[in-house]
């Protein structure tokens, strides 16, 4: 149970049902994230960019969000069969995100504070960070997955 729930703060898993076969997800996913892409956004939304490769039913990405911050993400996956088509199970995980956990440990500790509440303000900090983390990290699977959708499902890009 433990060990689950400390998984969910690092990564996040997510099936996609693809309405097209395996031969045909993979021919279309390995043209389309051959050449990085970046779909730029506007006043509201963040500029993204991808780039991957598929290896047999393997499937490999990086997925970049550039906002008001850098937030970084790869992503493993594998094709199946599916009786309607195909479906890609994949795990999308956080890139360097522990150094900044760290600095903010490390600028607790100069605090002129006690440590009691110094260990509690750490403790405070680092979770409610993991939590935007992990609402981030889902955010940007719920994008992954529709690119992923669009690029399977389309004949030409």
């Amino acid at each position: 149970m433990l060990q689950s729930y400390i998984k969910g703060f690092s990564e996040t898993e997510r099936e996609i049902l693809l309405p097209v076969s395996v031969s045909i997800a993979q021919q279309r996913l390995n043209a389309a994230l051959a050449i990085p892409k970046t779909i730029p956004g506007n006043i509201l939304l963040a500029d993204k960019k991808y780039s991957g490769s598929i290896n047999g039913t393997d499937v490999f990405m990086d997925f970049t969000v550039y906002g008001r911050s850098v937030m970084s993400y790869s992503v493993r996956g594998q094709l199946l069969f599916h009786p309607n088509g195909s479906k890609l199970i994949m795990t999308v995980k956080d890139k360097d995100q522990s150094v900044i956990s760290f600095a903010i440990s490390l600028a607790i500790l100069f605090l002129d504070y006690g440590i009691v509440t110094k260990i509690c303000l750490m403790i405070l900090f680092n979770l409610l960070y993991k939590v935007v983390i992990v609402w981030h990290r889902n955010s940007a699977v719920a994008d992954i997955s529709r690119q992923i959708y669009q690029i399977a499902t389309t004949a030409n890009l």
